[in-house]
């Protein structure tokens, strides 16, 4: 992906809201600051070019990772703020441990982040009616999902409905012993094989 295309991605995520708006607001110091709960709450990057008579939106984005993934979150940030100076986000780092358990006690406390970040644990989150439904601020604005992997886009729809946009993918990669499979006279796996036949060929 290309680095526009994550800048958009990035504005696209910022203008809707995926888990809730808190409507929260409040600014921070000029350093990060790590709160009881082990989360780093980190103050934008500043940048130059904001009007004096703009009013600024400000949205909280939660994410996990190690230092690798705050110094990419901000760069995204700084490119997208050169943008749009009139949205102030709130970039929190999360540790990896105990970050679904945050996500859910925020909300379950009817003081959600704005934007999180989700992978594999998305479908326990859309089940329980806590994310938004990204589809008709698509058809808005004509963000087609045939402009991103149709793998993608379906890792993160419920019910057929977009409910969080890819913001990277990986791969997933089955390895298997072809001589356990011509010992047992057992055909190798291919892009016929539905789960079932995974599960018999593993017996």
């Amino acid at each position: 992906m290309n680095r526009m295309k994550v800048m958009f991605l990035l504005l696209f995520c910022l203008t809707i809201v995926v888990a809730g708006c808190s409507g929260n607001g409040n600014g921070g110091n000029s350093n990060p600051t790590n709160t009881n709960n082990g989360e780093q709450q980190e103050e934008p990057p500043k940048t130059n070019n904001t009007p004096n008579n703009v009013e600024k939106t400000s949205v909280s984005f939660t994410y996990w990772g190690s230092d690798f993934d705050k110094e990419r979150m901000e760069k995204i940030y700084a490119e997208f703020s050169q943008v749009h100076p009139e949205i102030e986000v709130k970039l929190i780092q999360i540790p990896n441990d105990g970050y679904d358990q945050k996500m859910l006690v925020s909300m379950a406390s009817a003081q959600p982040y704005d934007i999180i970040q989700l992978e594999e644990s998305f479908y326990s989150y859309a089940a329980k009616g806590t994310l938004e439904d990204l589809t008709p601020f698509m058809e808005r604005d004509n963000i087609a999902k045939e402009d991103y992997y149709e793998a993608a886009i379906e890792a993160y729809s419920y019910d057929d409905k977009v409910m969080g946009m890819p913001m990277r993918i990986g791969s997933m990669i089955m390895l298997y012993n072809k001589n356990l499979f011509d010992k047992n006279n057992v055909a190798y796996p291919d892009d016929s094989w539905t789960w079932d036949d995974f599960l018999e060929g593993a017996i």
